[in-house]
């Protein structure tokens, strides 16, 4: 559940479906982001798509993201698409979410640094 999500959590697989999407932008990598607003029941996040994926998902598209990851950027936690996992567009006609939950980007979050180093 995207409620549950934590910074720094690795393999994570989330049903959701996207609320909106921004518009493209090109990376130093020539990569290009595409960054979404998905939600589950329980609450929303900031997850971003690379290439091809990201080109093709649209607004009411009902996902399952396998071997994603959350980590921050500037100040935000973020979902990524993991290289070593997928991204499954579903057939689900209908998918129960709440608008009203949380986002779980808003949060200003601090990143946790090992003493150590």
């Amino acid at each position: 559940l995207i409620s549950d999500l934590k910074p720094m959590l690795k393999n994570l697989d989330i049903k959701a479906i996207v609320i909106s999407k921004d518009n493209p932008k090109e990376l130093k990598s020539k990569e290009i982001l595409y960054q979404c607003l998905i939600a589950d029941k329980t609450a929303k996040i900031n997850c971003n798509f690379y290439g091809e994926i990201g080109e093709n998902l649209k607004p009411g598209d009902i996902v399952y993201i396998m071997g994603s990851y959350t980590s921050i950027f500037q100040g935000r936690m973020v979902l990524y698409q993991s290289a070593k996992g997928g991204v499954y567009r579903l057939r689900d006609f209908f998918f129960a979410y709440s608008n009203s939950g949380a986002n779980m980007s808003e949060p200003e979050w601090n990143r946790e640094t090992d003493p150590k180093t």
